[in-house]
């Protein structure tokens, strides 16, 4: 098995702990609609500078920036984390795994994401499948 191989599989184990880790966190303590993941941990191609991508959908009326900064300090991350990267929750709040409004900046690329994105949280039917 060669190097950039060992590196990526030891970072998607690192991103499967954190998911783990910070799941149950962001749902208890900032009280999402829906969390999703999207990406490389998704798709399986991790490599060795995979982050984790996670939509976090919520009504409020918080800016933008205010609730990444919000869910950044609660989750406090070991690892690269990328949140809300697709969609904002106040502007879209009944945003479900495979939809997307139309007019988003980098519409194309999120709609390509969201074809393999999983589900990992839903409030209406408090499922957790963070494996």
């Amino acid at each position: 098995m060669g190097f950039a191989k060992v590196c990526a599989n030891k970072r998607k184990k690192a991103l499967r702990r954190e998911l783990k880790r910070i799941l149950p966190i962001i749902i208890e303590k900032y009280r999402p609609e829906k969390v999703i993941l999207l990406g490389s941990l998704v798709s399986g191609q991790v490599g060795e500078w995979s982050d984790l991508d996670l939509a976090i959908v919520k009504k409020t009326k918080k800016k933008f920036v205010d609730r990444l900064v919000e869910v950044a300090r609660l989750a406090h991350s070991y690892e690269a984390v990328d949140l809300d990267q697709y969609y904002r929750p106040t502007r879209y709040p009944d945003a479900v795994v495979g939809t997307l409004p139309t007019g988003l900046p980098g519409e194309k690329h999120a709609k390509e994401a969201l074809k393999i994105a999983k589900q990992v949280y839903d409030k209406t039917c408090e499922t957790r499948d963070h494996k």
